[in-house]
């Protein structure tokens, strides 16, 4: 699987530099309660219901970042199903 939680640094503490790991139990094994209730944020987000009173910018700075290398992710595996030749299939 790719891994992009820094945005390209090499201290990346999952993949080691790599850009990529390798998942070697059940997916659904990795998802905790934090990355549950991270997921559920991130589709409210896209309904822009933000976690936190106020704008984007008074939500905290780690959440943000998150959201932003899922979206990241999403954008990768989107881009990974899309037919090659423009075709909806």
């Amino acid at each position: 699987m790719d891994c992009d939680p820094y945005a390209g640094e090499k201290k990346c503490p999952i993949c080691k530099g790599l850009g990529r790991f390798q998942i070697d139990r059940c997916p659904q094994t990795y998802l905790t309660r934090d990355i549950s209730e991270f997921v559920s944020a991130y589709n409210l987000i896209q309904f822009g219901i933000l976690p936190r009173r106020g704008a984007r910018n008074q939500q905290l700075a780690a959440f943000m970042s998150a959201v932003e290398i899922f979206s990241r992710q999403c954008a990768r595996i989107r881009k990974a199903k899309a037919p090659v030749d423009g075709s909806k299939g």
